[in-house]
């Protein structure tokens, strides 16, 4: 019986040692996570900063055009000109959007499909404000599908310059070309970021716009 509080006392000793070891893990555990997240917090800052996004994707901006120059049967050549902006997964394969152009004014241009007649490329009075992109992009590759009213399509192929899955993300200050096909049997014309020549012009409300080289 005199060893019982021997005993006693051990237990409390275990006790208050086993105590304080969890609260010493879990303080570690802790730590390491809030480390962890601030890891994964400027990780995503990073990419945002780089124009990227938390799924991995970076999204890409440019001026674009593309022309259908060639079309049969004498029908009126037509442009798509606007502003470029695609998310591009890790896989290369991209969505996106052709939203309208400013002028030298500085207004939003109503429209990005412009269409042939006496006074030049005109802009359509039918216009969409915005055109759906397609396509993917590997390496110095590029394909891209427009989806224009009425289910119709322009699908084009081309290259750039630098090798886009180096890229960031962000302003694509860098030639992207390529040749492209139309809605209709025998269309043919080309693409690209404007930053080759001919600077495509178009005429607004009577107005003659040029979109500026990207250097």
């Amino acid at each position: 019986m005199q060893h019982l509080p021997r005993i006693a006392h051990l237990r409390n000793f275990l006790l208050t040692a086993f105590g304080a070891a969890t609260l010493i893990a879990l303080t570690i555990i802790g730590n390491v996570k809030a480390q962890t997240q601030h890891g994964a917090a400027s990780i995503a800052d990073h990419q945002w900063a780089q124009g990227g996004n938390l799924m991995g994707n970076k999204t890409f901006t440019t001026r674009f055009e593309v022309t259908i120059r060639q079309r049969a049967e004498l029908r009126a050549p037509y442009m798509v000109a606007g502003q470029l902006k695609i998310s591009v997964a890790p896989s290369g394969a991209f969505t996106g959007h052709i939203t309208p152009l400013r002028d030298e004014n500085g207004n939003l241009i109503p429209g990005v499909l412009y269409r042939a007649n006496d006074a030049g490329l005109t802009l359509d009075a039918d216009s969409p404000a915005t055109l759906e992109v397609t396509g993917s992009l590997q390496n110095h590759s590029i394909s891209l599908t427009i989806k224009l009213p009425d289910d119709k399509y322009i699908h084009g192929v081309g290259t750039s310059v630098v090798n886009l899955n180096e890229l960031p993300g962000g302003t694509l200050d860098k030639s992207i070309a390529g040749s492209a096909v139309g809605t209709e049997a025998g269309d043919s014309g080309d693409w690209g970021n404007s930053c080759i020549p001919p600077i495509p012009c178009f005429y607004v409300r009577g107005m003659r716009i040029c979109i500026k080289s990207c250097g």
